[in-house]
């Protein structure tokens, strides 16, 4: 039994009309009254009353119809997707900027390659300032970044973490044997930020945020990269606000009570949305859920 055959009996319904039919499926009217006889034929069932005003369907063409119609779509899909699925890449370039980022990648590609052992993962770590530029020149495939920093419209963006900020001190620090601690508490400290050319919008919120809650412009210190920021929190030289997770030695984080949670998030912005891009997405997203849902 031909697909085929199903698709042209479809045009038939469709415009209700042998001829119609036959020129809606770039056939001939002879070749569309042998492919209707032959359906019947392999049915053993009658699906067109002909005569001498046109064509039309009986009552068991009626009801193939919609089975008709989930067949050849059926059948459209699977064409689709074996389509995708032959052009999808065999590698992916993944850009990041920082230890979370770094981190959420180490727990998602074993998992994701036991899948797909056929492809090839290039991780890059990149400056905030260049890892938008990267991925719309092409040089990475899916770039993980903050909210907000790769504000590239035609970019797919997903969120692939979310974690509870915390305050980030040395292990020295006058707050570092403190099990929590409040906003009002903090502002007695200098924070730490990064400079905004290394992530320029979410650098200008969190100093006007900052500024918001008491700091003054004096009490905020910036590093260049988010190395430097560690290693000056590490000095004692102040304070910064950190998204929950493993951080080098000596730097100790601490919970902040809040009436509003205060959160980081992470996002996976691609340039392309094959299902490879996808699968590699989801796969973060289950690796952050069961780091935070052990």
């Amino acid at each position: 039994m031909k697909l085929e055959r199903f698709a042209y009996f479809l045009a038939v319904a469709q415009t209700g009309s042998i001829t119609l039919g036959a020129q809606k499926s770039f056939i001939t009217q002879t070749a569309m009254s042998q492919q209707m006889a032959a359906l019947e034929a392999e049915l053993g069932l009658a699906l067109l009353k002909r005569s001498k005003s046109g064509t039309s369907l009986t009552e068991a063409g009626q009801a193939l119809v919609p089975m008709a119609e989930q067949l050849v779509q059926c059948y459209q899909a699977i064409e689709t997707f074996a389509d995708a699925q032959r052009h999808q890449p065999r590698s992916l370039t993944i850009a990041y900027t920082g230890p979370m980022e770094q981190q959420l990648l180490l727990r998602a590609i074993p998992a994701f390659r036991a899948h797909h052992p056929e492809v090839e993962l290039r991780v890059r770590q990149l400056s905030m300032a260049r890892i938008g530029a990267a991925l719309e020149a092409g040089d990475c495939d899916i770039a993980l970044a903050i909210p907000g920093e790769i504000p590239l419209q035609q970019m797919k963006h997903v969120t692939v973490m979310e974690r509870p900020i915390c305050a980030a001190v040395a292990s020295s620090h006058p707050l570092a044997g403190k099990n929590s601690v409040t906003l009002p508490e903090l502002t007695h400290f200098p924070v730490i930020l990064l400079q905004a050319g290394a992530n320029r919008r979410a650098s200008s919120q969190i100093a006007r945020w900052l500024m918001g809650l008491g700091w003054t412009k004096d009490a905020l210190r910036f590093a260049d990269t988010i190395e430097d920021q560690l290693l000056m929190i590490n000095l004692n030289q102040g304070i910064s606000f950190m998204p929950q997770g493993s951080y080098p030695v000596g730097i100790r984080l601490i919970p902040i009570v809040s009436d509003t949670p205060i959160l980081h998030h992470t996002e996976a912005v691609m340039r392309q949305t094959t299902p490879l891009h996808l699968q590699f997405v989801e796969q973060l997203r289950q690796a952050d859920m069961a780091e935070r849902h052990p």
